[in-house]
This record gives structure tokens, sequence and C-alpha cells, in this order.
């Protein structure tokens, strides 16, 4: 992306590196000065490391001089005595002039060194102070990488299953400097295919990319909540995450973390609801990514970021819990942009009794009556006891009848989620712009039949009919009318059917909801971009040429061209990542997404981004069909 003139502010850097380079200019030329003339002047070297030359008359003193020095000036005549008045001001003046070098060289070379002007030098260690101790990071890529920053106290122990503790104590803390170089381990998930995690139960932690240390002038926030589902991160979630040079590339400070997921973040029950007050479980996930957003309140700003302009991103998951977390009363004040992509608006209401009597189950899994025996068991012992039917997803196909999905895990607790989320929404008014998208193929890397890439017309259409007919007799005739009919691409439509009943329009559904419950400008985007070469973001992905789940985050982290800088490096694929960079960092920064002077239109216009940016004042085509059957949202993704 080029820099965006008048989106944000110059840097001070150059001004800063003028100031050094300006001393080293004065210390170059007190070494060079000649040294005869400087023999023959008198002249005096200090005995700093710097070398200040400061003139203060001849080497001998003259015969006025002497007698003055003896007490007889008033002997001396009027010249005389004025010749020597104006020699002892000089000394003065100059001494004075001196000193005030040489103070202004060490006051300027110490700050220097220590970053206190803005001029960072790439060889230095950067240290931040927390509110539990300094922190030492690395530079990498020009910019200043801190990963592994605990952001509370480790969930282990009697602390499982429980709110996240937050560094309240001296013996908390760590002693000296904490060095945070390397990721540290990923909290407890399900298994990915072909991937060895490190994975641990101490795993609160932080990472934090920023091109200055500075405070002279602090940059915006983003913090990026990372996407897969609660129950843990997909292949194509390790690869969808910020780089150190983004943050330089947008001038922000970029903030990722962890939290805890699967039965470690989202196991309510009985026994440890009775453990805590007010007397509640499940949502620890939530709560833990609440301590994060408290974290950079107290300490973003010792890493050159604003905390009073803090966005938070999320795709999937990651975009249910950054629209929960605007929901959320616990975080009033703690942010201040909202962008999501592919989010669940599925909330079915689970209470906490709800919840408890489903995880019976687990309990059972487990071996375990009491809360003592489940604090004992070990990390292994606890996630083979959690029940498969958690896992259950069946998102990626056209909805029907009976259909088996995993719990929602999101609960209303009466402490994260005090009422129904769309209650809430009907009854709260949030002063946070929020700007919600959809990739038009959300499923498009899944496979939904098995010869999906041979399929013919026939074959697509016998599977709409057996999934939507379950749901009402007429459905699927309208939906194969609305999508497939004459369409020379079958395959492409499937997908768009798939994506508009369980993301797309129940998105579109949701801005329709949050425009009463926002004076922060509500904005909806449909990623319709068609990639100039094959695209998959993991290994067990289908590569497709289609606009899958993901693709608007890449164009957002810059990671197109990086993927395959011959295939994506077509000028519609590098037009489509410069409009979606240039919408998200310009909200980013003004909390409008705009394309030079050009903002997107708010609801009820649906905003189409490719490598053009169109608007239309309706709803996405088929929404209105789709709603009518009643199956919003019922039938939307829930993750």
């Amino acid at each position: 992306m080029t820099e965006k003139q008048g989106s944000k502010p110059e840097e001070n850097n150059a001004d800063e590196k003028q100031v050094a380079a300006n001393n080293h200019s004065e210390k170059e030329a007190a070494a060079n000065e000649d040294p005869a003339k400087s023999e023959a002047d008198g002249n005096l070297k200090s005995s700093s490391s710097t070398d200040v030359t400061i003139p203060i008359g001849d080497s001998e003193p003259t015969k006025s001089e002497k007698q003055a020095e003896e007490g007889e000036s008033d002997k001396l005549p009027l010249r005389d005595r004025l010749a020597i008045y104006r020699r002892k001001r000089y000394v003065l003046v100059g001494t004075a002039v001196g000193l005030l070098v040489l103070v202004t060289i060490v006051l300027v070379g110490t700050a220097l060194s220590n970053g206190g002007l803005g001029f960072e030098e790439e060889w230095k260690t950067p240290i931040a102070v927390t509110e539990c101790g300094p922190v030492e990071g690395h530079f990498e890529d020009d910019v200043f990488v801190f990963r592994g920053v605990p952001y509370a106290l480790a969930p282990v122990g009697d602390r499982r299953w429980k709110p996240p503790s937050p560094f309240q104590r001296l013996e908390d803390c760590w002693r000296g400097t904490k060095q945070v170089h390397e990721f540290a381990p990923r909290c407890y998930q399900k298994g990915i295919p072909g991937v060895k995690l490190n994975m641990s139960e101490d795993c609160l932690f932080l990472n934090v990319y920023t091109p200055s240390l500075s405070t002279r002038r602090l940059r915006p926030v983003v913090v990026y909540v990372l996407g897969g589902s609660l129950m843990g991160l997909g292949e194509e979630d390790l690869h969808l995450q910020p780089s150190p040079a983004l943050a330089r590339r947008q001038d922000v400070v970029m903030l990722t973390f962890d939290f805890r997921r699967n039965v470690f973040g989202f196991l309510a029950l009985d026994q440890l609801s009775k453990s805590v007050h007010p007397p509640t479980s499940g949502n620890y996930g939530f709560l833990d990514q609440v301590a994060v957003l408290k974290w950079v309140q107290r300490n973003i700003q010792q890493f050159g970021g604003d905390p009073n302009k803090v966005t938070v991103f999320g795709h999937g998951a990651g975009a249910t819990s950054a629209l929960l977390l605007m929901t959320s009363g616990l975080t009033k004040g703690l942010l201040s942009k909202v962008w999501i992509s592919g989010a669940s608006v599925n909330f079915p209401n689970r209470t906490l009794d709800d919840a408890i009597q489903d995880n019976l189950e687990f309990l059972s899994n487990l071996g375990c009556t009491d809360i003592v025996c489940m604090k004992n068991k070990s990390s292994a012992q606890v996630m083979a006891a959690v029940p498969n039917f958690w896992y259950d997803d069946a998102y990626a196909q056209l909805p029907s009848a009976g259909e088996r999905n995993g719990p929602s895990l999101a609960l209303v607790d009466g402490h994260f989620l005090r009422d129904n989320v769309y209650d809430l929404w009907a009854s709260q008014v949030y002063k946070v712009p929020i700007v919600i998208g959809s990739n038009l193929q959300e499923f498009a890397s899944r496979r939904v039949l098995p010869d999906m890439e041979t399929a013919d017309v026939s074959e697509i259409l016998t599977y709409v009919r057996d999934r939507l007919n379950t749901i009402d007799v007429k459905l699927a005739e309208e939906m194969i009318s609305l999508y497939i009919g004459n369409d020379t691409s079958p395959a492409k439509q499937l997908h768009t059917m798939i994506s508009d009943v369980r993301v797309t329009c129940p998105l579109q559904l949701l801005t329709r909801d949050l425009v009463n419950a926002t004076e922060g400008g509500v904005h909806f985007y449909v990623v319709d971009h068609v990639p100039n070469a094959l695209l998959n973001f993991s290994s067990n992905a289908v590569p497709t040429k289609f606009s899958p789940h993901g693709l608007d985050v890449a164009a957002i982290l810059g990671q197109l061209a990086s993927r395959n800088e011959t295939a994506f490096s077509s000028r519609g694929d590098l037009q489509f990542q410069h409009n979606l960079q240039e919408l998200f960092y310009n909200f980013v920064y003004t909390g409008t997404p705009s394309l030079g002077s050009q903002p997107l239109k708010e609801n009820p216009f649906t905003n189409y981004v490719g490598a053009n940016v169109r608007s239309r004042a309706s709803q996405h085509d088929a929404c209105a069909a789709w709603e009518k059957y009643g199956v919003f949202p019922t039938y939307a993704k829930m993750n």
C-alpha cells in the first residue's frame, strides 16, 4: 500500500536524525581543528570524551593583567581597565557557552542512546517497561518485536477454570528484565492434521510489533484476534497473522495474543460456578480477551501505542469474539473501533444452566465428581474427556433440518454477557464504529461434494434438493432458480448459496440490528474478488479461484503477493489488496473506512470489494428470499 497523504502524521525521526547529525558535525569540527592554532590561541580541551574548544585569551598575561592581579587596577588608565573588564567578561561568557555546549552534547547523546528523541538505532536492544517489569525484545525488519509478553498469571493449578488473574503483587512479577524473543506455547486446542503444536495451559501471552518506542507521537493500536473456532485454530489461521514489517509499513502498533480455547476456555459446570463469587463458569476465553484489552490500556503507551485508539480486528471465531467484546459491559472504554470478517451471529441464548446439563458427559468421561479431582487431572486427560459432539461442524454444507453442530460456547453467564445478545443490542447504545465483512464463497476451500470439481449440474441439483427440502418443500426450487438456473458455473453458485445462508446474509441482517445500537456507524462489505491464480491458505484446503474465507484478511495483512509473487502480482490482485488495506488502515486512523476522500457507504448499502469498490443501496442478492423461510439465525454458522 502506498503511504496515504493526510491520513497519518509525519514521523519525527527526520528531525531527530538531523539533531544527531549536527552534534556529530560539531564533534568532528572540534577534533579536526588545527593543533598549532589551538596551541597559539591557548585553547583548552574538556575532559569529556567529546572535545570542545573554548577561546579564553592569550597564553601569557599582559602587564596590565599582572597589575590587576596584584590589586593595582585602580592605578591603571581607564582604557586599560576597560580592556581588562572586557577580557574577563569574554572569559566568563566563553566558559558559560562552552559548558552549555558540553551539557547539550551529553543530554542529546544520552537521549539518543535511550531512544528518548524517537531516534531508535537498530543495533540497540529494545526494552519496554510494563506494569510487571521491563521486557527485552529485539529488532526485526526495522521493527521492535516483543514476543511472549505475559498479560495475566498462568491459569494453572488452582487457577485452572477461573477468570484470568492480573499481576497485583510484587511476587507475581519477574525480577530483572524478562527476555521476550520467542512465541509462547499455544493454549490447548483440538489437533491440526499435519501440524505439530507446542501447547501448554500456561499460555496467556501476547506479542507486540511496533515501529517506535517513542512516546512523542503515539500510534493507533490494532488488536488482532485470530480466527478458527473457539475449539481451536486451523492451519490457515497460523498463516493469517500480521508480520512485523506490516506494522512498519502501515505505521501502527500490532498486537496478537492467545486465549484459552476448547474445554479450558469454555467449560461450564456447577462445581466450577460454586468455587467463585459471583457464582459463574464458562466464558473464560472471552474474559482472557478482556484482560488483554485492560493490559493494553495500562501498558501499550510504553510500546509507542495510543490507548485511546484501539481497533479490535478479527475473523472467524476472532470476529465473533470481537463482536461480543463490543457487546459486553466489561469492555467499556477499552476499545474504540471494531472490524470483523466472517463472524457468527447465531447466539441461541444458551444459559449457564443449559451448558451445565450438556457438560455432564464431560464430567463422566473425566471420571470426576468434584473440583479437586478435576484440577488434579493432567492436560491430556482433560482434553481426552471432551465429548465428540463439541467438534460437530456441518456449516460447510447447505443446511438441513435436524443437522447436528457443536454447542454454542458463548453463554449468558450474568457476567461477561448479562443478557441475550440480541436483547443487549436492542437496549444498548454503543459508541463504537464497526465494519462487518464477508467473502462471497466463504467455504470455497472446503469440499462440499466428494467430487466437487467434476460434479455436473444434475448432481448439484440433487444435493440442493436433498438438503433444503427438509426445511421447506418450496425452498430448494426457489434457490435453484435464484442461484443456478442457466449459470455456466454451478459449482461456484453452490458455494455462493452456502456462504449466503451460513454467513453473508446473517451478517447483513446483523448490520440492520446494529444500526440503532451504535452511534459510530455501521458498514457492510462483501468481497467478490476473483484471484488471478489458485489460492489456498493451508495444505488441507481445496485450491480455489473463488473468494474464500480469509481472502479479505490476507489482503489486509498484505499476504496475497507474499504467497506467490508471480501468481498474485496481477494488476487486479494488487489493486484489490490496495483497496482493502486503504479501507482498513484509514478506519484504524480515523474511524471511517475510505478510499482517498471517498468513505465506504453505510447501512443499508452493501459494498462489494474487488479490484473496484461498488456500492448498492439494497440487500445482498437473495437474502430476502432466504429470510422469508425463517432460516436466520437458526442455520447461520456458529463458532
